[in-house]
């Protein structure tokens, strides 16, 4: 009786790809027409350093432990599929990011003695409550949440945005700093964790995501991971900040 009701459910709604929206015959997220372009717009190298994009330090995280990406911000396909998930929450798209990522977290994350990921908690950098109210949720939260469900890891808001600020992709590097300054705050229950994942869709410069770790350790994280859909190729070397005397 339950492969009939599958089958009906299926010629009822039946699977299609989450970047053209065509009928596809299995469960992959692409047709293969989509799989195609999205394999040739990944770029493997940065174009600044010339490392793979596990390898690239361009961006500084100086206040993450160790990051994860799946790709760099580039090509049509993956802007799509990021801008689908940002602007209407499509749950194949969700899902098919949060299992890449979970691959890539257990790939490169080192566990701990325990043999187990080193993170007690996944939180994640919180959308600004305009964007909440236009689009109705929070990607990097929604994507958060899929990664607990998979990892068998509990999420939970750490970290509250006292205000919204002009939107970071609009500004340069050091104005984005000056942007972020106090936005960020942790709450009562980072005080109960020591180690925290935390997630975000896209990486620019870094100074989103280095706001966010700096209000989890103020709040008494000691270690902060990150994971993220991309991060951005960086096309000029910044100079690193004069040591105080």
């Amino acid at each position: 009786m339950n492969n009939w009701i599958e089958k009906i459910y299926k010629l009822l709604f039946p699977e299609r790809c989450i970047l053209c929206d065509d009928v596809i015959a299995n469960d992959a997220p692409f047709c293969s027409d989509c799989y195609q372009l999205w394999s040739k717009q990944q770029k493997d190298e940065c174009v600044l350093c010339g490392k793979s994009l596990h390898e690239c330090e361009c961006i500084r995280l100086q206040s993450i432990k160790q990051s994860v990406f799946l790709f760099w911000y580039s090509g049509e396909a993956l802007k799509s599929l990021i801008y689908r998930q940002k602007s209407f929450l499509c749950s194949k798209t969700n899902r098919f990011f949060a299992t890449l990522m979970v691959n890539e977290i257990r790939s490169k994350i080192e566990p701990n003695k325990k043999g187990e990921l080193p993170f007690e908690v996944i939180t994640y950098v919180p959308r600004s409550k305009k964007a909440v109210v236009k689009n109705g949720y929070d990607q990097a939260a929604e994507l958060a949440k899929e990664l607990s469900k998979q990892l068998n890891i509990p999420c939970v808001c750490l970290v509250t945005r006292k205000r919204g600020g002009q939107q970071q992709k609009k500004l340069g590097y050091t104005v984005r700093l000056a942007n972020i300054k106090g936005v960020f705050h942790p709450n009562e229950l980072c005080k109960s964790y020591k180690s925290v994942l935390l997630i975000d869709d896209v990486v620019t410069t870094g100074a989103t995501i280095n706001a966010v770790a700096d209000a989890l350790k103020n709040g008494g994280v000691r270690n902060v991971y990150c994971a993220a859909i991309a991060k951005t190729q960086q096309t000029f070397r910044r100079k690193p900040k004069a040591e105080k005397l």
